[in-house]
This record gives C-alpha cells, structure tokens and sequence, in this order.
C-alpha cells in the first residue's frame, strides 16, 4: 500500500454509508485542580475540585466518530441509552459530528459511562463507571433487530461493537448475535464487521476484530507472541471470515483463507494515549474494506488511521482526511510479511 492508495480510499468514502450496533458509552474527562481541594465541613474528607469537563461519545460511539472522521457519508447508530443527562450528552456528541441517532433508544437503564478524573498534568486518576449490570430487555433487542432488517440494505458495511466482558450487560446477547448471523446470511454484498473483546470466535460468518491477547484465549491458546500464526488460524476456522489481529507496536495481522501476514505499524515518537486505538483501527479496517481493498492494506490503513489519534493525549482521538493524507507518507516502503 502507498500513499496514493490511502487517498484514494479517503476519496471513495462520501459515498459509502454504514450502520454501528452495539455498545454505547460516554466517555467524560472531568479535570480536577489539586490546588483547589477543600475538606468537607460534613465528613472531613477532601473534596476534590472540578474545573471543566469533557465528553466524547465512546465504544461503539467512538467507532461512529472515527467512521464519521474519515469521511463516511452516512453513519448510523444502533443501539440503547439512558434516558438520562449522559445519555443527552453521548447523542449530542453523535449528532455534532454528523451521526443519526434515530435508532439509538432511550431506556430506563444508566447510559454506559466512563468517568475519568485528570488533574493538571493530564495523569488520569481512578476511574469511575456507570451501567446497569442486567441483559438488555428482550422488548428493546427486537425493536433494534426489527429496525436492522428494515434498513440493512441501505448500508455497504454493518459494524457490531460488543464492549464488555461478559454477555449479560450488553447489547450483543446470545439471542441477537445469532439475529445478526441470520442477517449476515441474507445479505452477503453487505461487509458484517464485529470488533468483541471477550468472544471473537462467537461471531461466524462475518469479518472479526480483536486484540492478539483476545484472540489467544478465545482460541483456548497461550497468548503468547510467538503463537501468533496459530492464534491467527484458529480465529480464521471459527469466524470463517477474514480475520484482524491487533498487535500493538508490532501491528496489525490480516488472516485469510489463504495466508495470514502482518502489516506492521508505524514509529510514533513521543507521548501516546491509545485510549480508542481499537476503534480507530476499526474505523481505518472497515473504510479500506467498503472501498475494495485487500485484507494486508486494510490493515495497513488502519496502522495509519491508529498512529495518528494515539498521539492525541487525553482525548478520545479520531483522525481527518486532512491528518491521514499529511501522515500517509509513512506507507512508502512498507511491505506486509507473511507469518
């Protein structure tokens, strides 16, 4: 891949529409000025003082933002919100930066919150989040599922983000992952791309991302480097799908049915945050692959797209046509290897 390439994707992209479904989170930086710290007259414990905050949508949300970044001409959102002043803040940040959130449905449940104190030097302090720990209503699910299949053939991609852990907090339940299978199933000309931290091979039939570590303990191996090749094919015989690998510094494996190779990442000197490097990986992947790109330069895009939000410190960066065109100079010479 080459710089010529990158911009050609980047030029493609206003005529592409896609839909996001799944975990929806805020992301609140609230800063703290120590020198400002009272002690309560009531307990005597300090109360910590706060200057300003910031919110930006996040999970899912931050997919949308990275998507909605690139260029995309339409970004949908799917999924469910409180009815609460978080949830009014995560679909105002959605709506300011061109995302529809008419099938993003407020419900009596916390909107999925990741509080992160700062102080003065930007040093993120103990984090505090908010959500509801119960499945969410089978009411809700189907209403989203009914508003999929009445939508789907309008979207060139389908992006699921399954955020958390365990299957009974989120969005992508047994039950509507093996909808989205269904759906999958029916429209083969649309990209199902799923980025799931804790069962990457659940998702059968459709395009996967995760990290090496994710993938090596949804595969029942060590996730250990040096298996990354084996790692990388066990993922490819349980999705059946192209497969992407997230290896940090390292950068990021395409897996197929016919070679797995390594794209690797790029040099970023100085301070980094990689708060969102996932789904700005994933907003790089999904743009190459709507516009035809082979796995090996998605991957490559996505190193690209990735390289610049990291270096946006506390803050939950997206990356520009503008930003990706200057950085996309780093392409020249790189050559994906296989593994």
């Amino acid at each position: 891949m080459d710089r010529q390439a990158a911009i050609s994707i980047l030029n493609k992209l206003p005529g592409y529409k896609v839909a996001v479904v799944g975990d929806y989170c805020l992301d609140k930086y609230v800063h703290v000025d120590p020198a400002l710290e009272e002690i309560s007259r009531e307990t005597g414990r300090a109360a910590h003082q706060v200057t300003h905050i910031r919110t930006f949508p996040g999970a899912a949300g931050t997919v949308c933002a990275n998507l909605a970044s690139l260029g995309f001409g339409v970004v949908h959102c799917y999924g469910a919100a409180g009815d609460d002043g978080d949830g009014y803040e995560l679909r105002r940040g959605l709506s300011a930066i061109g995302c529809g959130c008419e099938n993003l449905l407020a419900t009596s449940r916390l909107t999925n919150t990741y509080m992160k104190p700062l102080d003065t030097d930007m040093r993120e302090l103990d984090r505090m989040d908010f959500r509801t720990r119960a499945p969410v209503g089978l009411e809700i699910q189907n209403n989203l599922l009914d508003r999929l299949e009445a939508g789907a053939r309008e979207y060139n991609a389908l992006v699921i983000v399954d955020q958390f852990d365990t299957t009974d907090e989120g969005l992508i339940s047994g039950y509507f992952l093996e909808k989205l299978g269904q759906l999958a199933k029916r429209y083969p000309d649309i990209i199902f791309y799923a980025d799931s931290r804790a069962r990457p091979t659940d998702f059968a039939g459709m395009t996967v991302k995760c990290n090496h570590i994710e993938a090596a303990l949804s595969a029942g191996l060590e996730p250990d480097e040096r298996n990354l090749a084996e790692i990388a094919r066990k993922l490819l015989e349980k999705t059946k799908k192209p497969a992407y690998i997230t290896c940090g510094e390292k950068g990021i494996i395409s897996v197929t049915e016919k070679k797995a190779m390594l794209s690797p990442a790029f040099r970023v000197d100085g301070p980094i945050d990689i708060v969102g490097a996932g789904d700005a990986a994933s907003g790089g992947i999904v743009a190459a692959l709507c516009t035809g790109a082979l796995p090996e330069e998605a991957a490559f895009f996505a190193n690209l797209v990735s390289s610049i939000t990291i270096r946006k410190i506390g803050v939950t960066g997206t990356a520009s046509p503008d930003e990706i065109t200057r950085g996309a100079a780093m392409l020249e010479g790189l050559t994906a290897v296989n593994i």
